[in-house]
């Protein structure tokens, strides 16, 4: 919490600690890297347990009564936080030892708050031998001031399967909530390599400051997988309002999904969209334009092009260039020139050297750029602790080609 002044620092790391619990981020909780998880002693406090019962655990009964406790598809959720209380129990006794060995008498008199007791032996069983990424689950992105209430924040709830929201994913949201004129300048979006839509659905948040009608951004989320996009689709479709914003939400790929009408309507769709079609955009020409036709119907194209972890695999990177090419053309009478921002968990450094390569072959200019964050902390957690990852990098990428 370095940089937050008149403000308890602790308390700043229970809030995050929230964050983390909301969005079962890391996959495996006993990564969760806060300071305030190895203070035992503050933990074992009357005061930091009833905060935890104030917070995680009322976040825990608002979440319930939205949701079938039987539900198969919350197990690995289940899983998660069995394990994530089986940590906040062991440290609460393990201040209360540490506070008996330096004397304090109080001490004898405590025990672990009897709600914490109980969300605890209410996820025992599921916690399994493993620490393992959760399945199928609900997880809530909450971002804001940590030094504003819980209640002021902004949210998007969405489901996911295992581990698809990565480091690289929550680090390019961050860097666009950090500086919402990314978004803003320019009138329309598409990210590729969706999976659960988190930068579309950050996109569209962003976009609720502009309610002009002439100013209507519509979001395109892509990805090829159907099973990817089945989920994609449902998180779009049920995007939950936040304060008295209803937003406004339709899908355009083969499936139906209900509209949302309270909101900007049009604003997000899923598209299936296969860069291999791109990568032999000659033969493909005529599906490529119904694509476009369907996509934009006949207007301007998207300007910012976004992605997040969709450099890993080496036979995908050609593709990928070309799709990025392919987009990032030249349009006459466009307002905002054509941009990419692509952020990559660098596993394999020659992977990405071949993707930056593959990208200026096409006569594509690529910048690096520093990642930026909300201020205090404010951000979406989950950019940290993925152990086994590499560095998080963003370049920009824009096209050499002058009309």
């Amino acid at each position: 919490m370095a940089g937050v002044t008149g403000f308890d620092a602790r308390q700043g790391q229970l809030k995050r600690l929230l964050r983390h619990y909301a969005a079962l981020s890391p996959a495996t909780p006993t990564n969760i890297r806060l300071a305030v998880l190895s203070d035992a002693d503050y933990l074992s406090r009357p005061t930091t347990q009833q905060w935890v019962v104030d917070n995680l655990i009322a976040f825990e009964g608002a979440k319930n009564e939205q949701e079938d406790d039987d539900d198969e598809e919350e197990r690995g959720a289940k899983r998660w936080k069995g394990r994530f209380w089986r940590r906040m129990v062991d440290q609460i006794n393990e201040g209360f030892a540490e506070r008996r060995a330096a004397g304090d008498i109080a001490v004898e008199d405590e025990e672990p708050h009897p709600d914490i007791l109980e969300t605890f032996v209410l996820y025992l069983s599921s916690a399994g031998s493993t620490d393992s990424a959760p399945g199928v689950s609900r997880r809530t992105y909450y971002w804001g001031p940590l030094d504003q209430p819980v209640q002021s924040w902004e949210r998007i709830v969405t489901k996911e399967e295992g581990k698809l929201i990565s480091g690289a994913c929550v680090a390019l949201s961050n860097h666009l909530l950090a500086d919402p004129r990314t978004v803003e300048r320019h009138e329309h979006v598409i990210e590729l390599g969706s999976g659960v839509g988190l930068l579309s659905l950050v996109c569209a948040r962003l976009s609720r400051r502009e309610t002009s009608p002439a100013k209507r951004r519509r979001i395109v989320a892509t990805d090829v997988d159907d099973k990817v996009l089945e989920m994609l689709e449902a998180n779009i479709a049920e995007s939950e309002p936040c304060d008295d914003f209803t937003l406004g939400i339709e899908c355009v790929s083969d499936r139906t999904f209900a509209l949302k009408k309270d909101g900007f309507e049009d604003i997000v769709r899923a598209s299936p969209l296969d860069w291999e079609l791109v990568a032999d955009a000659d033969k493909n020409r005529d599906e490529l334009a119904l694509w476009e036709m369907k996509t934009w119907s006949g207007g301007p194209r998207a300007s910012l092009i976004l992605g997040a972890d969709i450099v890993y695999d080496p036979s995908l990177v050609d593709p990928l260039a070309a799709t990025l090419a392919w987009l990032l053309r030249a349009e006459p009478g466009a307002g905002s020139a054509p941009e990419a921002l692509i952020a990559g968990t660098v596993r394999n450094e020659v992977t990405w050297a071949s993707f930056l390569d593959a990208c200026r072959a096409r006569h594509l200019n690529v910048t690096a750029v520093q990642m930026t964050a909300p201020p205090q902390d404010g951000g979406i957690v989950g950019a940290e602790g993925w152990e086994g990852e590499g560095e998080i990098r963003l370049v920009r990428i824009t096209s050499s080609e002058v009309l």
